[in-house]
């Protein structure tokens, strides 16, 4: 992914030009259609993912624990503490992430 498409994501809008170059390799989009799911509950974790574009649900089992969408962000959490996934998140409309 190129630098100015990192600096157009809300959560990676603050960082600075060296920071943006740093992460711009390691940052890659990912296209969703409807109904898949991007990463599952109890699967090990090691990616995050930023939405560009669509919207998602994230449940745990059969508990819907939140509805997100553009500049909302997944992952964080397994990627801390070197965990599994503590949910199921599934697109509700044709995502991008990165």
């Amino acid at each position: 992914m190129d630098e100015a498409r990192i600096e157009s994501i809300p959560l990676f809008s603050s960082l600075n030009r060296k920071e943006r170059r740093a992460l711009a390799p390691r940052a890659d989009e990912i296209d969703l259609a409807e109904g898949r799911a991007l990463v599952r509950e109890g699967e090990w974790s090691y990616e995050f993912f930023a939405i560009m574009d669509g919207t998602v649900e994230v449940r745990r089992g059969e508990q819907l624990l939140a509805e997100l969408g553009p500049g909302d962000f997944v992952g964080e959490m397994g990627l801390m503490e070197d965990t599994r996934r503590n949910a199921t998140v599934t697109a509700t409309s044709p995502v991008r992430w990165s």
